[in-house]
């Protein structure tokens, strides 16, 4: 689930906001998104460390005679890219995560709903419209 869903669940109507307070459990939620972002990133780059050290053992080991040395070059070739691009969206959304976590954490349940109105309108979907 993306963390613009997760802040979709959190907003309240002005006439609500005193009834339920949502602070302790919307920071609890994202703090486990932020984590889950995190452990993603370090498994993505554990992988891209691994696929660029096997490429350059297949290059070293091609000169004593190894013909494996293109499909792995190939497919390091391939992997790497994809799982870079794959770690810049994480980065990204974990840097947003943090962001609003500092935010959510130092303000009143009035000002998280403004906050929570103008992310989710910023990303388009109109749910934070009302």
């Amino acid at each position: 689930m993306k963390w613009e869903e997760r802040l979709l669940k959190y907003v309240r109507p002005v006439g609500l906001l005193g009834s339920d307070p949502i602070k302790k459990a919307l920071l609890k939620e994202l703090e486990g998104h932020r984590r889950f972002a995190r452990n993603l990133y370090w498994i993505c780059f554990a992988t891209v460390c691994v696929a660029a050290f096997v490429a350059v053992a297949a290059v070293a080991i091609d000169v004593w005679g190894n013909s494996h040395r293109t499909s792995t070059i190939v497919g390091a070739g391939v992997t790497i890219p994809v799982l870079v691009g794959l770690m810049r969206g994480i980065v990204r959304e974990w840097s947003q995560m943090d962001l609003a976590l500092r935010v959510i954490a130092q303000s009143d349940e009035s000002t998280i709903q403004l906050f929570l109105q103008k992310i989710l309108n910023r990303f388009g979907d109109g749910a934070g419209q009302g």
